[in-house]
């Protein structure tokens, strides 16, 4: 493919990170619509994600499972571009597929070949039966054996002992939380019922001082019945 062929040949730019790869997918598009095609930057860079998304698909599988679909037409291709890729074939990768790839020759060879002399015969070891076997008793350890022996006892003793300490710390933190939370509580409630009281203040001045303006319209509406009243006499 047209496409792969000329991302080939510019694939040490688009690893740079001082190249941009919107001007070299312009620059592939060119050179692809010079062959008679009409493609645009954009249409060259989603081909080629698909592309490389299938040639990773089919990567993984045979990874994993040993098998892959390897009759796919671009594998080969693809396979070079991304040799050196670490993210489709991650650096063990690469270096066994370098050594694979590595021609074997003569002084590659193991020094354990077949031109070596052969081996010794081996000297049959005498079998002690379990039973006769001393048991292992720290006294019978070396002397480095038995301080990493002591050292790990030890470590095994204070980290058990500091459970309980880690366990009372945790209680004491929950019974301080416990704490703090009914103190806030009972400052919320106190602060409520402070409100409630201070409403019913508020309530109780209000009601009176309807009472007294009830009051005063009363006196009012008598005082104005009184003047009526003299001047209807008057006016007699």
């Amino acid at each position: 493919m047209l496409l792969l062929e000329l991302y080939r040949s510019e694939t040490e730019n688009f690893r740079n990170p001082k190249c941009k790869n919107s001007i070299l997918w312009t620059k592939i598009s060119k050179e692809i619509n010079k062959h008679g095609y009409s493609v645009t930057e954009e249409m060259c860079d989603r081909k080629f994600r698909n592309l490389k998304g299938t040639f990773k698909t089919i990567k993984d599988t045979k990874r994993k499972t040993g098998r892959g679909r390897q009759t796919w037409e671009f594998f080969d291709v693809m396979d070079e571009i991304f040799l050196s890729d670490a993210t489709i074939n991650p650096p063990h990768l690469i270096s066994s597929t370098t050594e694979q790839s590595r021609p074997l020759s003569v002084n590659n060879l193991p020094s354990t070949s077949i031109m070596s002399p052969s081996l010794p015969t081996l000297t049959t070891l005498p079998v002690t039966s379990v039973s006769s076997l001393s048991p292992l008793t720290p006294s019978a350890l070396s002397p480095d054996c038995q301080q990493s022996a002591t050292t790990s006892q030890s470590l095994s003793r204070t980290t058990a002992s500091n459970i309980p300490n880690l366990n009372s710390s945790v209680d004491g933190t929950l019974r301080k939380k416990n704490r703090d939370l009914a103190e806030f509580r009972k400052h919320f409630i106190a602060c409520e019922e402070k409100k409630l009281k201070e409403l019913q203040e508020i309530k109780q001045v209000y009601k009176e001082q309807l009472q007294t303006q009830k009051e005063r319209n009363n006196i009012l509406k008598e005082v104005v019945g009184l003047l009526q009243t003299q001047k209807n006499v008057t006016n007699s």
